[in-house]
């Protein structure tokens, strides 16, 4: 379990990772910003897609399921936070941790520079750690 844990820190380690890279190259936030949103977005999709085939489901339910989701994304503009405690549940559940860990890190490079000056929206974030911890206890638990 222990592996799992530290594959959650990693996932974490990329919403750093795009803040340190945000602090070193300010000049370029404003004009990257619209391409941060769309390349955030567009991870978000890949990760749900990712975790739906983990579960070997047909690829017309992946479909439907991805066009509700963009339209969801689109309509409604999550914040960082939300998408973090999100990946924390699906991350759990998830057969496919590794691919699924490295499509986050990713989703945290351009989050990172979104929010660069928020910190608050950064310690929200830190909400992913709680059902990865939740789940590991119950599991602890039920052994």
């Amino acid at each position: 379990m222990i592996e799992y844990f530290l594959l959650s820190v990693v996932v974490f380690f990329g919403l750093v990772s795009g803040l340190l890279i945000s602090h070193f190259a300010k000049e370029e936030l404003d004009a990257g910003k619209k391409y941060f949103v769309l390349v955030q977005r567009l991870l978000a999709l890949i990760i749900f897609c990712v975790f739906l085939y983990s579960f070997h489901m047909k690829i017309y339910i992946i479909i439907i399921a991805l066009f509700i989701l963009s339209t969801l994304i689109y309509q409604l503009k999550f914040a960082v936070p939300v998408y973090y405690v999100v990946f924390g549940g699906l991350f759990f559940f998830s057969p496919e941790r590794l691919n699924l860990s490295a499509l986050m890190f990713l989703f945290g490079l351009p989050s990172g520079a979104l929010i660069y000056k928020d910190m608050k929206s950064f310690l929200f974030s830190l909400l992913f750690f709680v059902p990865v911890v939740v789940f590991y206890v119950v599991q602890l638990f039920l052994k």
